[in-house]
Formats: C-alpha cells, sequence, structure tokens
C-alpha cells in the first residue's frame, strides 16, 4: 500500500470514529434534555395562524402607496427586532424569542428552524441494521404542515408560507377543531401538480425505453434518455389544485407532542392515529387520508411513506421503494394517490428525538446512489455536473474573516484573503452574506482525530441569498466522494449482513456458554 492510500485510509477511519461519537454525544443530549416542548409546538400553532392572518391584511388593501408605506414600516421593524435580538439568536435563530412577536424574514426564521435537520449519510453506522430505520425519499419540496383553527399551513424550508388550505387533519379544517389544544404538525414532502406530471411524463419514457428494449434486436442497445431537471423548477400551486403531502414524520398530533419521543415510536403513533382518522384497517403503507379525488372539504392528497428497519431486506425495499409505487399508481384506478419519483432514502435511529432549533443531527441520515435517484451529483440550473464540485458557504464577517457551513457550530473551511474583503467592501460583504465555491484539487482536509480541517476552495461568485442558509458540511463530504468512491447500495446492504452474522454469533456463543453452565 502507498503512503497516500495509506494516509487516506487513516483519514477515513478516524473521520468514521469522529462520527460515531457524534452520534453517541447526540443520544446522550436528548437524555438530558429539559425543555418544554409542549408549550413551544402550541406556540408554533398560534404563529401560524397570526402570520397568516397579517398576511392576508396586507393583500386586502388597496393603495398601492399605502402598501408601499406598510412594507417600509415592516422593513424598519424587522431591523429593530434584529437589533433587540441577541447575537446568537440573530445569526442562528429564534432561541428563547416569543414568536407571536416577531414578523415578516423574522418569523420565517422562526419557522425554518423548527423543521429537523437531517445530515448526510458519510460512513455507514455500525448498529445500521438493528438501530436504524429507513425511508424512501420523494422528489419535491420538504415543508412544515401546520392544521389548527379550522385551516392547514405548509411552509416551506426557509419559512415562506406555500398553501392554505382546509384539510381532513385534526383542527385543519372545518369540523375538524376541537379548540385551540387541537393542532397537528407534520414533517412533509410536497409534490404539486406540476411534478406530478413532471412524473408521469417520466414513467411514460421509462416505459417506452422498456418496450424499446425488448423490441430492439439481441445486441443492440437502446439509446438512455436524457435525465434533467425542468430549467423552469418546480412552480407554486395554487390551493385549487391536486397536490400531495408525504408524510415522513409528526410533531405533534392533537395538540399532543411527540418531539421528544423516538423515531420508532412516532412513526408507529403517526400510523396508528391516521388509520384511526380514516376509519380504515388497511396496511398503514397504502393509506391516504384524503384519498380519491380532492374536493372541496380537501383540495389536496395526504400518504404516509412506508418505512422499515434497515436490514438487508428493508434497506432493499426502501431502496426500489419509488419504483413500487410507480407501478402501483399506474396500475390503480385513475384519481388514486399518485406515485413518485425517487430521490434516495432517509435513514433515522430508532431512539432519536425530533431535533428542532435549525442545526443538522447525526441521529437523522439523507442517503442516495445512481440506482434511487436521479441526481446523485448537484447540477447547476440548466441540469448540468458542473467541472468541479460547487458549495454554498457564509462568510462569518472580522476578525476571521472565514467561510463556514451551516452546522452548529459553523465548520469553517476557509477564510477570505484581506485584500478581497477590502475590495468587495462591507455594503456587498456581511455576515452572514452567501457565497458560492468550488472544490479544486487539494480537496477537503482532515484533523489526526477526523474531523474537518478546510477545503482547497475557489471563489465563484455571491450565491441566491433566498435559499437562506449555507451547505452542511456533510453534504459538502458526501458529494465529494460521490464523485470520487461514492457509497453504494451494496456496501449498506454487507454492513447490514455482517451485523446480522455478529449478532447471530454472539447469540450462539451465548447459548453454548448458558449449556455449559
Amino acid at each position: 500500500m502507498s503512503r497516500r492510500a495509506a494516509a487516506k485510509e487513516g483519514s477515513s477511519s478516524a473521520y468514521t470514529s469522529f462520527q460515531q461519537k457524534r452520534r453517541a454525544q447526540a443520544l446522550d443530549r436528548q437524555k438530558n434534555a429539559r425543555e418544554d416542548k409542549v408549550q413551544q409546538l402550541r406556540t408554533l400553532a398560534l404563529a401560524a395562524m397570526q402570520d397568516d392572518a397579517e398576511a392576508m391584511h396586507e393583500d386586502t388593501q388597496q393603495q398601492p402607496q399605502n402598501r408601499q408605506q406598510q412594507r417600509h414600516r415592516r422593513r424598519g421593524h424587522q431591523q429593530q427586532q434584529q437589533q433587540e435580538l441577541p447575537q446568537d439568536t440573530q445569526l442562528y435563530g429564534m432561541d428563547g424569542v416569543n414568536p407571536l412577536q416577531l414578523g415578516g424574514s423574522m418569523m420565517k426564521a422562526y419557522f425554518a428552524r423548527q423543521l429537523m435537520q437531517p445530515e448526510w449519510m458519510s460512513d455507514i453506522p455500525q448498529d445500521l441494521g438493528s438501530s436504524w430505520l429507513v425511508m424512501p425519499r420523494p422528489e419535491g419540496k420538504r415543508c412544515l404542515v401546520i392544521s389548527t383553527g379550522n385551516y392547514t399551513y405548509a411552509r416551506s424550508r426557509t419559512g415562506a408560507l406555500l398553501l392554505r388550505f382546509p384539510s381532513k387533519l385534526p383542527g385543519g379544517g372545518p369540523g375538524t377543531s376541537g379548540g385551540e389544544s387541537c393542532y397537528c404538525v407534520l414533517d412533509c414532502i410536497l409534490q404539486e401538480q406540476e411534478q406530478r406530471i413532471q412524473h408521469q411524463h417520466h414513467q411514460q419514457q421509462q416505459q417506452r425505453v422498456g418496450m424499446d428494449a425488448d423490441m430492439a434486436p439481441a445486441g443492440e442497445s437502446t439509446p438512455s434518455q436524457p435525465q434533467q431537471r425542468s430549467a423552469n423548477g418546480s412552480s407554486s400551486s395554487s390551493s385549487s389544485g391536486g397536490c400531495t403531502f408525504f408524510i415522513q414524520d409528526v410533531l405533534a398530533w392533537r395538540g399532543y407532542s411527540l418531539v421528544d419521543c423516538g423515531a420508532e415510536f412516532r412513526l408507529f403513533w403517526l400510523a396508528s392515529k391516521l388509520q384511526e382518522e380514516a376509519g380504515s384497517s388497511s396496511s398503514s403503507s397504502s393509506w391516504s387520508l384524503d384519498g380519491g379525488d380532492p374536493g372541496p372539504s380537501h383540495p389536496h392528497r395526504f400518504k404516509l411513506l412506508p418505512y422499515w428497519h434497515a436490514t438487508p431486506d428493508g434497506l432493499a425495499a426502501a431502496a426500489r421503494a419509488g419504483a413500487a409505487a410507480a407501478a402501483a399508481a399506474a396500475a390503480a384506478a385513475a384519481g388514486g394517490c399518485p406515485g413518485y419519483v425517487q430521490d434516495g432514502v432517509y435513514l433515522r435511529h430508532v431512539e432519536g428525538h425530533y431535533s428542532q432549533g435549525g442545526g443538522c443531527t447525526p441521529l437523522a441520515l439523507l442517503w442516495k446512489d445512481a440506482g434511487c435517484s436521479r441526481y446523485l451529483l448537484d447540477t447547476d440550473g440548466d441540469g448540468v455536473v458542473p467541472e468541479f464540485q460547487q458549495l454554498v458557504l457564509a462568510y462569518q464577517g472580522p476578525p476571521t474573516d472565514g467561510v463556514a457551513t451551516a452546522d452548529e457550530p459553523p465548520v469553517v473551511l476557509g477564510r477570505l484573503p484581506q485584500e478581497f474583503v477590502q475590495q468587495m467592501g462591507p455594503k456587498l460583504l456581511r455576515p452572514g452574506r452567501l457565497l458560492r465555491f468550488s472544490i479544486r484539487a487539494g480537496g477537503l482536509l482532515f484533523n489526526a482525530d477526523g474531523s474537518p480541517a478546510g477545503a482547497d476552495l475557489a471563489y465563484e461568485g455571491p450565491a441566491n441569498q433566498r435559499r437562506g442558509r449555507a451547505d452542511v458540511y456533510t453534504k459538502v463530504l458526501f458529494q465529494w466522494q460521490a464523485r470520487r468512491q461514492p457509497l453504494q447500495l451494496e456496501a449498506l446492504l454487507a454492513a447490514a449482513v455482517a451485523e446480522q452474522q455478529q449478532q447471530q454469533g454472539a447469540g450462539q456463543q451465548q447459548g453454548s456458554s448458558m449449556a455449559d453452565d
């Protein structure tokens, strides 16, 4: 083995130990947490109604001049809020602040921090098969769904209001409310109408390719269809369309907080309660709350995603769940809940709580490969994979002039030269500004203990500030690995098989020792 290969293997082993230690520490922090999550979620539901009422009030104003004056006053109020908030709150969120006193961008930041932020799988947990759950991850917009006050609200990852509509969720529509304590908070993937049409078109393309392959003479291959993301992206859907919300987690149900419960209990509880609401004993994997065609009282569908323990069989089922859902949707009658295009899988530790606050948790992981995602590598706006890996970092400001990830605490991957900072000036380069970089030949750097130490960065220009946050470090590392040595499904299956064999061997050894006694 060469010296360079040995050094690379040593840094990889150290990083794996570093990640295992982080997961253990996260479990310990859960046990010691004593936060009042019930009151926090109740305030979240009230804030959803208040923010919506303010938006509706602004829309009813008739004079454009009055609208401009209101926006000017609101901008001044937000600036005053930012000045009054503690420094750590300005940078990282709303902890310790009453959200009912916030508005505008500050309210959006509050909602954005309620969604749990998973990390990307850059190493395989040793207890993958015994302590983790796996679920398919559809393409779409991740959103926070809050049902309260006879309406249902969907907010994006940045906290922006996407949809407001009635639903059959408890508290989410006429006849479903049971007072202020009757509210639900769900973690969902939104598949909009346009995405549904694109999915059907993609499915038809796949079917045509399969038919052409069957008809092609032996030894001839069928040209593959180009897989590019729409340049226009996904447009916002109106509340009259037939969108689908794929439910992947629950924070609260009928006012009962579940954020301090383990993932396995949360998903079991959710499946049970959804079946109760539907009044059906059918399998939870095919359960649809609003089912069939959307109607006036439920213009959008809700569907619970299936999940398995991350055993070899469970991992394989989750990796091909999108194809199975597409086949089931094609075979179903018109008006049934649609299938989806899969974008990898979502793994959670069985004991992992629903972590809020904006920081990533190592107890929730995202993973994909070319077999279960159309976009293993990040693409630009035209759907083209750039020559060098792109990433977005946040400028930290003086005196360090560092650029860092969105982790808490942030991971500093580089520092801007003093000449560049002076050239840009404080107007264009203020703390929190999102900047776009590429990773060059030097790659990522690690400390002796496996912790990140930096990267070989090249400045590419300003990033889209509307995205709200920088990339997290594990996403950067996942994309870096995917360009060199991607983590394949076969590696996950092998790890789960090895754990099963180890457990079986330990059980046999224990049984023989008991027999000897």
